[in-house]
């Protein structure tokens, strides 16, 4: 990311300025800023700017340059580049190399001259440029002040984006915690009917073997009573062995009856329990089946959604990477670089009346022109300032689109400095 960045500004700054490469780039990471001194103009640029054929550029040079990359906002939000003073000299051309020497003589007189008139041209000069100074100062305070209101809005909206990062989390977390407690409850909730109703099941059970023990007791008794009976009768009545045998096969035939009923009843019982049993497994099976069913729907409608989830992440993903592919990182931070200069100054010495060196019937004063506050800013079709992402939102379906930059001076002042004022 670093070297995409660096190679951006290189490439954008390349043209401007004369052997400037990644080397002079210092970027500090974590605050996305850099300071770069002492520069040098590249002379062919000032040839496209101000092509003019009769003026030859001596020199030019660059005081400070600032610059300010917004890391995490990189390709949507302004690279700003902050120049503070920019000084170009120009001088006209020699257009001729003849001896001027016998002109010089005659105008030896004249300059006597003149040079009581240079001591007025000093004086003026020189409240001239107190007045320079304290405007200069008013406009430096200005754009101090300017800077310093761009720079607390960036960070109070930096504040706010995270304080509702925070914010979206931890509601997040609220309505997460809810849903788990309600589905708990509910998972509870089919857990405990399942446990009780198992436990009414083995109650049942116990109360039904009880009463069944209960009534085994009470015919072995009757019957143990009635045996009692008979073997009394018999030792007691061995005359009336016949009446008895009478009066014990009825008896034998009851109890036979009665033998058989209770039988019956037991494979009865038993018949029932079973049945009861095989019912209950089956209501059990059912249920079971019931809540796997719906378990099992949970988690494929859980897992549907995840996977329609990840499917709409991988197409934005997609998308995103189509966009990095028709308009690259390097290209976004370039088109989205913003320009502010605080002064440039322009020397233009120009040549006497005939075009030499040396020192013709008049030699004018060297014109200096003064530029304040030169910005240039990305804006919209309709010159509004935008930043970049607005922009790229605007035109996303669009093949090809325009960006648009407006340019901005503060103030333009031209002075005139006489050619030995110069030199001192």
């Amino acid at each position: 990311m670093k070297s995409v960045i660096k190679t951006a500004i290189v490439d954008f700054l390349s043209p401007f300025l004369r052997n400037f490469s990644k080397k002079d780039l210092d970027l500090n990471f974590f605050s996305g800023t850099s300071e770069i001194r002492n520069l040098e103009i590249n002379p062919n640029f000032i040839r496209k700017i101000m092509p003019i054929p009769q003026l030859e550029i001596e020199r030019g040079f660059v005081s400070k340059i600032n610059l300010e990359v917004p890391y995490t906002h990189i390709g949507t939000k302004s690279t700003i580049i902050l120049i503070e003073n920019v000084e170009i000299v120009l001088v006209e051309k020699d257009l001729s190399q003849n001896n001027l020497d016998q002109l010089n003589e005659k105008n030896s007189n004249k300059n006597d001259g003149n040079e009581i008139n240079l001591t007025e041209n000093n004086d003026n000069s020189k409240s001239n440029q107190k007045s320079n100074q304290k405007l200069n100062q008013k406009s430096n305070q200005k754009s101090n002040q300017k800077l310093e209101k761009e720079s607390n809005q960036k960070s109070n909206q930096k504040l706010e984006k995270k304080s509702n990062q925070k914010l979206d989390q931890k509601s997040n977390q609220k309505s997460n915690q809810k849903s788990n407690q309600k589905s708990n409850q509910k998972l509870n909730q089919e857990s405990n009917q399942k446990s009780n109703q198992k436990s009414n099941q083995k109650s049942n059970q116990k109360l039904e073997k009880e009463s069944n023990q209960k009534l085994n007791q009470k015919s072995n008794q009757k019957l143990d009573q009635k045996s009692n009976q008979k073997s009394n009768q018999k030792s007691n009545q061995n005359s009336n062995q016949k009446s008895n045998q009478k009066s014990n096969q009825n008896s034998n035939q009851k109890s036979n009856q009665n033998k058989e009923k209770e039988s019956n009843q037991k494979s009865n019982q038993k018949s029932n329990q079973k049945l009861e049993k095989e019912s209950n497994q089956k209501s059990n099976q059912k249920s079971n089946q019931k809540l796997n069913q719906k378990s099992n729907q949970k988690l494929e409608k859980e897992s549907n959604q995840n996977k329609e989830n990840q499917n709409k992440e991988n197409k934005k993903n997609d998308k995103k990477k189509q966009k990095a592919r028709d308009y690259p990182l390097k290209e976004r931070i370039a088109d989205g670089v913003c320009i502010g200069i605080q002064n440039i100054t322009i020397f233009i010495s120009l040549l006497g009346t005939i075009k030499g060196k040396k020192i013709g019937n008049w030699k004018p004063p060297k014109i200096c022109v003064k530029m304040k506050n030169l910005q240039l800013i990305l804006t919209d079709e309709n010159f509004n300032k935008a930043e970049l992402k607005t922009i790229t939102n605007k035109n996303r379906n669009k093949k090809e689109f325009y960006i648009y930059r407006k340019g901005s001076i503060s103030s333009i002042s031209i002075s005139f400095i006489s050619q030995e004022q110069s030199k001192i």
